[in-house]
């Protein structure tokens, strides 16, 4: 990860639709998963929109 000022910005340009969850986790530095895991853990990503039901 490349730090928490990059993980905010793109969990910003996620949610604003700037960027896709694979895009937003690229611009994070983070493997697509531990970025879905990450949105979860803040409550922004369900289990079922993430596909994991």
């Amino acid at each position: 990860m490349k730090g928490l000022k990059s993980l905010e910005a793109a969990i910003n340009d996620y949610l604003r639709g700037k960027a896709s969850l694979g895009g937003a986790a690229e611009e994070a530095g983070m493997s697509y998963c531990d970025f879905r895991e990450e949105l979860r853990r803040r409550g922004i990503l369900s289990k079922r929109k993430a596909g994991l039901t």
